[in-house]
């Protein structure tokens, strides 16, 4: 046991005591555990911005070297990172079909952080008090809801790889380390920075150790050597390989200015009112109970909280081709640091009080993405309709209808926005926003077809009166794959709210949902294509 706190003492210390019913508190941690993994099985397409794309990219992977295969997109495998969905789902997918295949990567996903943030705290002080309401509060945070899936994977590995570590310590060396490089490749291949979570935990775990005198110096030298030592192989044949650990992104970025607002807006990505109202209520509870002695980390906890901190100033928005990564820090801190808090409340008011609002702010987040989700079941479900009444093997352009500054407007809208793409899947379309990274993703546009290569397929789409323009006769400073649009591409998506047809000579529409329109492009103003 890690913690400077005996088990007799863990015991009378617990956040769930004897005046409240254990067995119902354990019925209640399973229902909301229910709660939080339900939305993916009632909805065939979750809600999640990046999540489409990254379903488009399975289907060509899942199709590539049969006679179904998507003519405009190669499949080009190389040792890299970030590929976990790309390993599970296409072979799924062959068996059961893509959207099962997705939704069981999605649940697995969700299953090893909620797991994983469990075995942590029962290995760190043998209980569960904190970590199921901290999986469930923040397993639709801001990262996750946009649908980074790789991440999501990632990190729920890093943390049963973290409980495995803590559990071997006593262990013979040899035998950790063993363990331990097994997890490191599969962090590796999973996601990167779900790698440098674990190193960086682990790190700071073993220097505490050592401050502590539970460790000679010799002996957290050899254990850094040993945990070094696998991330340094696998990071170093890349460039042996000839391949960049940042792929074609490799822009560094640090926005300074959000940083105060991030740790606020990390819990939900859904509704920021929600996110502020909860982590202000954690970060004030926090505070309020630190104050007054009643809330203390123990074993390796405050070395931990620390270096997080520390690591989310420092760490750039965007870093090798990933963003976001200061967020990332806030999540895998909020379902790491539960499972070493002490709680000692003094009396059955605080303690009742404490319990059901810690049920209250997870039932709110939850019950949220539930709306969420299944408001925009019949959104996807037209927006797949709509694919029919494309000719298959056609080129397709996304465009938005608000402004660029503000995609998406509130945060749910940001569902529908890469929903397009899904036309790569359901109409062997090409669609130039779909996360296709040459050098960085094992899917690409074949030589033939590299005028429509979007330069960053990310929130970054043109609006109907960029397109006019262009339209128009306006040609300067565009990226290849929007100059001269009308002649290059057969449907045009607009995503958002109703926006007037601003070049109906051109564009003849199709279909219409909620938040998307479908146009058939004009076929005279491509007939020099």
């Amino acid at each position: 046991m890690i913690s400077s706190v005996s088990a007799e003492q863990s015991k009378s210390h617990v956040y769930i005591p004897p005046d409240v019913n254990v067995r119902h508190s354990q019925i209640v941690t399973f229902l909301l555990i229910a709660l939080a993994l339900g939305p993916a099985l009632a909805v065939d397409i979750p809600a999640m911005l990046d999540y489409p794309n990254h379903l488009a990219i399975m289907s060509v992977l899942s199709r590539s070297g049969t006679a179904a295969a998507n003519p405009f997109y190669q499949v080009h495998w190389n040792f890299n990172t970030n590929l976990a969905m790309e390993l599970i789902v296409p072979p799924l997918a062959r068996l059961v079909g893509l959207v099962a295949a997705g939704k069981t990567f999605l649940l697995l996903s969700q299953l090893l952080v909620v797991g994983g943030a469990m075995a942590l705290e029962r290995v760190v002080r043998g209980t569960l008090k904190f970590s199921p309401f901290a999986a469930v509060t923040f397993l639709y945070s801001l990262p996750f809801a946009w649908g980074f899936t790789n991440f999501e994977f990632g990190l729920g590995v890093a943390l049963c790889a973290i409980a495995t570590w803590l559990s071997l310590e006593t262990r013979p060396l040899f035998a950790r380390a063993i363990v331990h490089s097994v997890f490191v490749v599969i962090l590796f291949v999973a996601h990167l920075f779900a790698l440098g979570v674990y190193g960086a935990t682990l790190g700071l775990h073993e220097l505490w150790r050592l401050r502590s005198g539970r460790a000679s110096v010799r002996q957290a030298l050899l254990t850094m050597v040993v945990l070094a030592t696998p991330a340094v192989v696998v990071l170093g044949l890349m460039p042996i390989l000839g391949h960049s650990v940042a792929g074609a992104a490799s822009e560094t970025e640090w926005r300074f200015d959000l940083k105060a607002l991030w740790i606020f807006e990390a819990m939900n990505g859904y509704s920021i009112i929600l996110s502020y109202a909860g982590m202000g209520l954690i970060l004030v509870a926090c505070f309020i109970l630190c104050l007054r002695g009643y809330l203390t980390l123990v074993g390796s906890g405050a070395w931990i909280a620390i270096g997080f901190a520390i690591l989310y100033v420092a760490v750039p928005y965007r870093l090798m081709g990933t963003a976001v990564n200061d967020v990332r820090i806030v999540i895998a801190a909020a379902l790491i640091l539960p499972s070493f808090v002490q709680l000692s409340l003094p009396n059955s008011v605080w303690r009742r009080t404490a319990f059901w609002t810690a049920v209250g702010c997870a039932v709110a987040n939850v019950t949220l993405v539930w709306w969420v989700w299944l408001s925009y079941r019949s959104e996807y479900s037209a927006l797949i309709s709509s694919f029919g009444r494309m000719a298959k093997d056609s080129t397709v352009l996304v465009a938005v209808s608000y402004p660029r500054s503000k995609p998406g407007g509130d945060p749910t809208d940001y569902p529908s926005y890469h929903g397009p793409t899904l036309a790569v899947a359901y109409a062997n379309a090409l669609v130039p926003s779909l996360f296709a990274y040459p050098g960085d993703r094992p899917v690409t546009l074949r030589s033939a077809y590299q005028q429509y290569a979007e330069p960053d397929p990310g929130l970054l789409a043109p609006t109907l009166p960029d397109l006019a323009n262009v339209a128009f006769g306006a040609h300067e400073n565009l990226p290849s794959y929007l100059q001269s649009w009308p002649s290059k591409y057969d449907y045009l998506y607009v995503v958002g709210p109703y926006a007037p047809n601003p070049i109906p000579l051109v564009l003849h529409e199709l279909d219409r949902g909620r938040g998307f329109a479908l146009y058939q492009i004009d076929r005279p103003a491509k007939a020099n294509r």
